[in-house]
């Protein structure tokens, strides 16, 4: 059964989701890459957006174009806790709220992992040491945060709060949560979610490990997963038409793969309204359409990359007041 783990939190002032994904990091309102990088002392130069630097115990940061390795458990180290506290600075900024703010944190796991409550309270404790209290400086601007309540959330389960009604009326929904390093699937029957929610290691990370084996094994040629994107997006740069070919064939085999896997496990799509979201359904969207169209009821794919964070503050929020 899936747990939801919170406290009962003192008077709410602002609920803020975080999704802190293997490729990025997004909130409501801003949208952080995934990697970090400790720095010997303060740049010369500024990165492109101040807020990407962070001051914090006496340590600069900044975040960096190189993406974390993935990791099934985020709290092994200090990586996500900053680049969440640089997110929640954006997004406290592009509300215009006080840096010195108590808020609740509304984070993310994989509907698969849900069901470990240690994970989930691991997860928490992660946010809640030493307080909740945190003093930094991000964008030269001085913070001091309280998070007074971490509310740990169902991905993909989250995002449905964001959609139509008419969407949501359907007596049969799959959401496909296609991210960085997890695909992760939610059935509902009549507004009803199935326990038995599934988490694949099938997101775009590997993709594009195969991608770059392959590429470097045929052609001796590398290529960044940033590059891999711009093919996919139709805009090959200098890449030879063999190299595209291999980037196509191997991104519509892994969607293709992600199908007849959920087909093999008996999942009936094809009785279902599917919702594809994350951004690896936004980046394969061509992909998933063309097998979507012969294998659901009917499906949308939503372009929007912060949905899972808005759908993290709306089901927090629908979670706190119901414990007033």
């Amino acid at each position: 059964m899936m747990s939801i783990i919170t406290n009962q939190p003192e008077p709410i002032t602002t609920v803020i989701g975080c999704d802190s994904g293997n490729k990025l990091v997004k909130t409501a309102s801003s949208i952080t890459l995934a990697g970090i990088q400790k720095l010997p002392n303060r740049p010369a130069v500024a990165p492109p957006d101040p807020m990407d630097l962070l001051l914090i115990n006496g340590q600069y940061y900044v975040v960096s174009n190189k993406r974390l390795a993935y990791e099934r458990d985020k709290s092994i180290n200090e990586n996500h806790l900053y680049l969440t506290l640089i997110a929640v600075a954006k997004e406290m900024q592009a509300r215009h709220m006080n840096p010195t703010s108590k808020i609740v944190l509304a984070v993310g796991l994989p509907p698969g992992h849900m069901a470990s409550a240690k994970l989930a309270q691991t997860y928490r404790d992660y946010f809640l040491k030493d307080g909740g209290v945190y003093r930094f400086q991000c964008g030269g601007v001085s913070h001091q945060i309280t998070i007074s309540d971490v509310i740990v959330c169902p991905q993909a389960y989250s995002i449905l709060l964001t959609l139509s009604p008419e969407i949501i009326r359907q007596p049969s929904i799959h959401v496909v949560d296609i991210g960085g390093g997890t695909v992760d699937t939610v059935h509902l029957v009549n507004g009803r979610p199935d326990p038995n929610m599934s988490s694949l290691d099938m997101g775009v990370i590997p993709m594009y490990n195969s991608i770059q084996l392959r590429l470097q094994n045929e052609f001796g040629r590398r290529i960044t997963e940033d590059q891999i994107d711009d093919i996919i997006k139709g805009k090959p740069g200098f890449f030879k038409p063999e190299h595209v070919r291999v980037v196509m064939e191997v991104a519509e085999a892994h969607v293709k793969a992600i199908f007849d896997e959920y087909r093999e496990a008996g999942e009936d799509w094809m009785s279902s309204y599917v919702v594809f979201c994350g951004g690896g359904s936004i980046l394969l969207k061509p992909f998933i359409e063309k097998y979507a169209a012969e294998s659901t009821g009917s499906y949308v794919v939503v372009n929007d990359l912060k949905a899972n964070a808005k759908g993290f503050e709306t089901f927090a929020r629908t979670l706190l007041k119901g414990q007033k």
